[in-house]
């Protein structure tokens, strides 16, 4: 560190501009008061070079991310100006880290290490345990996670940071938040205006980081009311006057049909769904920091807060994510308003071919719109090589808690899985018939 301290100032200022990552960065900057100093004299274009080259593959996702916050000047917050900022985002020629501003540099940098990151390695660990779970023994499971998480390939990282980032923009956009919104969209609105603008692929890999949050969450309540349920009468009064909780579960998100209790239950069931919808519609943030609660007690507390606050929140105006996926979104977006030229591909039966996974070896960083078209391996074996612009609710539920989308051939080929995928309308004939019904072919003939 000495040898670099001793550098000329243009040359401390090159080599901190050429470091490959914020992890990097910040190591440097904080090892030695030279570099640092180096770093407050040159921020703007050392965090630049460094977001653009740890973000290639997805430096405009992260642009709409940080343009379309609240506190954003000129951030959108009318119908026509979140539409116009979509076209924009989604153009031939979209923004990138280039074009925004030094705070909003500084911004997605503690972003991207205290959330995205984060959330990012959460997301990998467990939809991975869910696809071993459904292609190894139970016992092999945990070994195959623990070797596999630190094996990422860079195409698995920018399909997983991509849709974490478009999660988010989607949250400021139609989310919860203290600024007001101008105008409303309804969930089939929100289909065509947001979700139409990409690839179905990357639609549905945005869906799996909600089908993720959703199922943190609703662990998160069940592991709250169940220690809650579990404490006597005088424990629980300790617990409320020690941290707020009350002796009542939270939330209780079980609904086992209409049983004589089935009316309460499902009410309760509702609620949860109102609640975690809110809760995400706040954000990541919120998220990442919940999620890596471990002690109950905290927990207990921390969720309570959010529930009053959200209880405080005017709410938002636009339908969640959850409905916007959702089956009737889909079906009604297509009758009001004007056809897709995906939907036409579809009704054609259109085929669809696997091109191949991400190289950073053979793509330079101005190809990145080329590798984002790309179908993977699962979504292609899903819909037997013909094109679909369905996704979301319209598929099997395990199959998107895989995050099936994310993932290279090689590791499907791996697990001796590639047909895993398909096999999954079988167990969900439903779902292949209510598409047969909707659109008049079947995913399970191809």
């Amino acid at each position: 560190m000495s040898l670099m301290e001793g550098l000329p100032a243009e040359l401390r200022c090159l080599l901190l501009r050429s470091v490959p990552d914020l992890a990097t960065l910040q190591s440097f900057v904080l090892s030695s008061p030279v570099m640092h100093a180096q770093y407050r004299e040159d921020r703007n274009s050392i965090l630049r070079s460094c977001l653009s080259r740890e973000m290639h593959g997805y430096g405009t996702d992260a642009y709409a991310n940080a343009m379309s916050r609240a506190c954003e000047p000129g951030s959108p917050r009318s119908n026509r100006e979140i539409a116009s900022f979509l076209d924009i985002y989604k153009s031939a020629s979209p923004p990138g880290i280039d074009s925004i501003s030094p705070d909003g540099l500084c911004w997605l940098a503690a972003f991207h290490t205290t959330v995205a990151l984060p959330l990012a390695r959460r997301y990998a660990r467990w939809s991975l345990a869910n696809l071993w779970k459904a292609s190894y023994s139970p016992k092999d499971v945990g070994v195959c996670v623990n070797e596999e998480m630190h094996g990422l390939s860079k195409g698995e990282e920018v399909r997983i940071m991509k849709a974490i980032y478009r999660h988010e923009a989607y949250n400021h956009l139609f989310g919860q938040h203290e600024d007001q919104r101008d105008g409303s969209f309804t969930n089939y609105d929100i289909h065509g205006v947001f979700f139409c603008k990409f690839e179905p692929w990357e639609s549905e890999a945005i869906g799996c980081i909600d089908v993720f949050l959703r199922q943190q969450y609703s662990d998160m309540f069940d592991r709250i009311n169940n220690r809650t349920d579990a404490t006597t009468p005088d424990q629980a009064s300790v617990q409320k006057r020690e941290n707020g909780a009350t002796s009542k579960p939270i939330i209780n998100p079980g609904f086992n049909g209409l049983n004589p209790a089935g009316f309460a239950k499902m009410a309760e069931s509702l609620a949860t769904l109102h609640h975690i919808d809110r809760i995400i519609a706040r954000g990541l943030k919120s998220s990442a920091w919940l999620l890596q609660i471990d002690n109950h007690a905290k927990l207990s507390s921390a969720m309570q807060d959010h529930l009053e606050q959200l209880g405080r929140d005017v709410g938002s105006k636009d339908d969640p994510m959850r409905l916007a996926l959702g089956t009737n979104a889909q079906q009604f977006r297509r009758m009001v308003r004007s056809a897709d030229p995906r939907d036409e591909a579809e009704a054609r039966r259109d085929p669809i071919a696997f091109l191949g996974d991400y190289d950073e070896n053979t793509v330079s960083p101005g190809e990145g719109a080329e590798v984002e078209e790309r179908p993977p391996i699962a979504w292609v074996r899903l819909w037997k090589g013909r094109y679909s612009h369905l996704y979301g609710d319209y598929v099997p539920l395990p199959v998107r808690k895989w995050g099936y989308v994310m993932w290279d051939e090689r590791r499907w080929a791996d697990l001796g899985a590639l047909d895993l995928v398909a096999k999954q309308w079988k167990k969900t004939p439903e779902l292949a018939e209510r598409i047969n019904r909707n659109y008049h072919w079947s995913p399970i003939e191809g």
